[in-house]
């Protein structure tokens, strides 16, 4: 089965983004001097929501190309440029002092959403004119 270029920058969006909210989650949190009685590892529910939001942008990204958009070029560039940023920035992250990573954790979860949410209102919109032409 062939992977698709959108599909793979997706899978790395989530991993890179996911990771980058795991780590954030983790890094304020005090040592455990007791020992737990078993070791079971929780999921971050904010992670997943992050990793659930972005996969949700990803689909909206395939509707607007199934769509056959004017935005649907410009919103992959826009995509796939930040997904990049995304992981070359999650191969620094630790490299970096927490204030760092606190402010450019801050921009990326803004910068995806930002663009999540354009487009999203790309799909709406052209759904919407779409629904209207038909009347």
């Amino acid at each position: 089965m062939k992977i698709s270029a959108l599909n793979k920058s997706t899978v790395l969006g989530c991993a890179v983004l996911a990771v980058i909210v795991l780590l954030n989650g983790c890094q304020n949190q005090k040592k455990n001097t007791t020992k737990p009685a078993a070791k079971v590892q929780a999921v971050d529910p904010r992670a997943e929501m992050e990793a659930q939001r972005l996969q949700q942008c990803q689909r909206d990204l395939e509707a607007l190309s199934s769509l056959k958009t004017e935005s649907y070029t410009q919103s992959k560039q826009a995509f796939d440029r930040l997904m990049s940023g995304a992981a070359q920035y999650a191969n620094l992250r630790t490299h970096v002092n927490t204030e760092t990573q606190d402010t450019v954790d801050a921009l990326y979860r803004y910068r995806v959403n930002l663009l999540c949410a354009q487009i999203n209102q790309a799909v709406l919109s052209s759904l919407a004119e779409r629904g209207e032409a038909l009347r």
